[in-house]
C-alpha cells in the first residue's frame, strides 16, 4: 500500500482554492498508485484560521466543500483532509463549539470524521 503526504501551502480563508490544491495533489497521487493521501492539519481552511471560525457561513462553506471534494476525488484514493467540524454536544454540555477534525474521504463519500482535542485559536 502506498501512502503519501501532501505538502500543501493552503491560504487562510480560501476554502475553494485550498480544496483545488488538495484535488490536484490527489489526482497526481492517484496516477502514482497511491492509496492513502494525508493532508496537513486544517488544510481546507488554512492554518491558523483564527476569528474566521466565528463566522457561521465560513464554517458552513467548509462542510459543503468537504462533501464536494469527496465526490471529486479519484475513486481509487482515500484522502484525509484537515477541516473544522461542529461539536453538537457542546451546546448541551457547554464545551467548545468546534472540533479540529480530519475527514476520511473515500469512494465519493465522507467515510468518517476524527476529532483532535484542541483547536488553534490562539489570540481569538
Amino acid at each position: 500500500m502506498k501512502i503519501a503526504i501532501a505538502q500543501l501551502n493552503p491560504t487562510i480563508g480560501d476554502i475553494t482554492g485550498n480544496a483545488q490544491q488538495i484535488l490536484e495533489v490527489a489526482n497526481t497521487a492517484a496516477s502514482q498508485d497511491v492509496r492513502l493521501l494525508l493532508t496537513p492539519e486544517l488544510s481546507l481552511c488554512g492554518y491558523p484560521p483564527r476569528d474566521l471560525l466565528l463566522n457561521p457561513k465560513f464554517r458552513e462553506s467548509m462542510t459543503t466543500q468537504v462533501q464536494q471534494l469527496a465526490q471529486q476525488l479519484p475513486l481509487s484514493l482515500a484522502v484525509l483532509v484537515g477541516t473544522v467540524t461542529r461539536n453538537t454536544k457542546a451546546e448541551l454540555a457547554g464545551g467548545k463549539p468546534l472540533y479540529n477534525s480530519i475527514a476520511l474521504l473515500e469512494g465519493g463519500k465522507v467515510r468518517q470524521i476524527f476529532h483532535k482535542r484542541l483547536l488553534p485559536t490562539y489570540d481569538v
